[in-house]
């Protein structure tokens, strides 16, 4: 009892070692899991887990990596800004050596989102793309919709409307059945890009698909946003009745004061067009409370074109006109800047395809030298090994001079000679075969130490095998046949198998024969060519 008493508490106590080490080693899986399931339906409560725990520098390994993702991402998913990519540079190098394609897509991805943030949109772009081509198909199609939908945004800042439209169609595909939020937004890029070009049947199609969506949803920001398309479409078609009704939705349906500003300028010229002056005027003073400095000099514009008839508005005229000026000044120097940065960034793409071309030039260079160097060398071994055979065989043809020189008539055969000559055509016979493909094939069978694999490549290889064994050793078998006539092809072939020292076990499932018959047939084969010759070949 007492020996049974101390083993249940030396159990316990390793129990509790084990749970305490492994307490330590992954102290925060539980923050990380919790943080991680999270994600995609309370990003901020994801958040605010990943903060909580106390000394994230402490981690390693895999904790480090999902720690470092999962910040990024939830930083991300929270709208706050992304300053640089050491942190999820973490993940990226840990999942990318532990081949974790998923994590490792989604890493790339919020790289580029940094990139994205630093305006360095090709570099994005590059980031984005990586990340779908890792993302394995129909595993997560939540995040690749949002994969394409920021490659869309990338090629949409870069004037790229061709390849935007194909990102955001990707993008609408594989949002519908879990995010019909993006999916709703992706036919509005789309419906955006059809304005631009023109093409108002497929813009108002596009527009008119989103609605419906938004509607569905019943999402205020989503249905003030297409209201307001759907009225700026209305109004580039000159009906300005349609504009009113949708502009009037929007404004219900706005809450913050940036977009209702915005779309109190809108609001001010349909009613401008429909001949409701003081009506228009009110909304572009609403208007020009914007912060957009584009919508703010508009209004002002607007303002002092419907009051600049009427003297008595003087001061206001006054007010209106500088107001205008110095925002316009301000746009001036804004789009100056702009351009300035515009011209850098193109001077230093093009500084970079240039060292691009020279490095290009030089590996093509290095490429092209190495496959010469590569060619020259083969050529050299091929022409070294042309002339090694050729001497082998020029040698056998000799061997053969010779032996028949020893049986003319009128000479007595040299039995020394001839078994000396014999063995040195075994051996070239043998460095013939040895340059063929056969001779790897049973070396190969040979060294397999797996029967169910050696068996399937005897199977493969017997055929290869047996044809490359009586072209090269046609002069030994030819001999033997000549000096024996009572030997079959099968005995040839069994005395060359033993000539190059081939295991029974081989050459019984070569021949697909047993080790009976194989004991028989040796035993024929003593019986017709003679002790001495029967030692040459078996015992060695």
């Amino acid at each position: 009892m007492k020996y049974l008493l101390n083993a249940f508490y030396l159990s316990l106590s390793l129990l509790f070692l084990y749970a305490s080490c492994r307490n330590e080693t992954t102290p925060m899986q539980p923050e990380l899991s919790a943080a991680d399931s999270l994600m995609n339906s309370r990003p901020d409560s994801s958040l605010a887990l990943l903060r909580q725990i106390s000394a994230p520098q402490k981690l390693e390994g895999a904790d480090r990596a999902l720690y470092a993702l999962l910040m990024t991402q939830a930083r991300y998913k929270n709208y706050l800004p992304l300053e640089d990519d050491s942190l999820i540079g973490i993940a990226a190098q840990y999942y990318k050596k532990k081949k974790d394609p998923v994590r490792l897509a989604k890493s790339r991805f919020y790289t580029g989102c940094v990139y994205a943030g630093k305006q360095d949109l090709a570099t994005a772009a590059d980031y984005y793309l990586q990340a779908a081509r890792m993302m394995p198909e129909g595993v997560d199609d939540r995040f690749t919709a949002m994969v394409y939908s920021q490659l869309g945004d990338c090629y949409k800042d870069q004037d790229l409307h061709t390849d935007a439209k194909s990102m955001y169609r990707k993008a609408y595909q594989l949002s519908l059945k879990e995010d019909s939020v993006r999916a709703c937004h992706c036919l509005k890029n789309i419906g955006d890009f059809f304005l631009l070009e023109s093409q108002q049947d497929s813009a108002f199609y596009y527009y008119q698909q989103a609605l419906q969506i938004a509607s569905q949803m019943k999402q205020p920001h989503l249905l003030s946003l297409l209201y307001k398309k759907m009225a700026m479409f209305y109004y580039e078609q000159g009906k300005h009745t349609e504009a009113d009704i949708y502009i009037s939705k929007a404004l219900q349906q706005l809450a913050g004061k940036e977009n209702y500003a915005s779309a109190c300028y809108i609001k001010g010229n349909v009613l401008h067009e429909l001949q409701q002056n003081d009506s228009a005027v009110y909304y572009w003073n609403k208007g020009r409370e914007s912060s957009n400095i584009y919508v703010k000099a508009s209004c002002y514009n607007k303002l002092y074109q419907s009051c600049k008839s009427r003297v008595q508005h003087c001061e206001e005229i006054t007010m209106y006109v500088d107001s205008f000026l110095t925002l316009h000044d301000s746009i001036q120097n804004l789009k100056d800047r702009t351009e300035l940065s515009s011209l850098m960034g193109k001077h230093q793409i093009e500084l970079h395809k240039h060292k691009l071309t020279i490095r290009n030039q030089r590996l093509i260079a290095m490429v092209v030298v190495f496959t010469l160097i590569l060619g020259i060398l083969f050529f050299v071994h091929d022409r070294v090994q042309r002339k090694r055979l050729l001497k082998l065989q020029q040698r056998l043809m000799e061997i053969h001079a010779e032996t028949i020189l020893l049986h003319e008539e009128g000479n007595v055969p040299q039995e020394g000679k001839l078994t000396e000559l014999s063995r040195e055509r075994w051996e070239l016979c043998t460095s013939l075969f040895a340059e063929t493909e056969g001779h790897e094939m049973l070396r190969k069978i040979t060294e397999e130490a797996n029967p169910i694999e050696r068996k399937n490549r005897i199977e493969e290889y017997r055929i290869k095998i047996i044809r490359d064994i009586r072209k090269s050793f046609a002069d030994v078998m030819g001999d033997l046949k000549e000096n024996y006539p009572a030997l079959t092809s099968d005995d040839l072939l069994y005395c060359v198998f033993s000539l190059l020292r081939c295991p029974n076990i081989i050459i019984e499932k070569i021949k697909g024969s047993t080790p009976d018959a194989l004991r028989t047939r040796k035993s024929r084969i003593k019986n017709k060519v003679g002790e001495e010759l029967y030692t040459l070949i078996f015992e060695h």
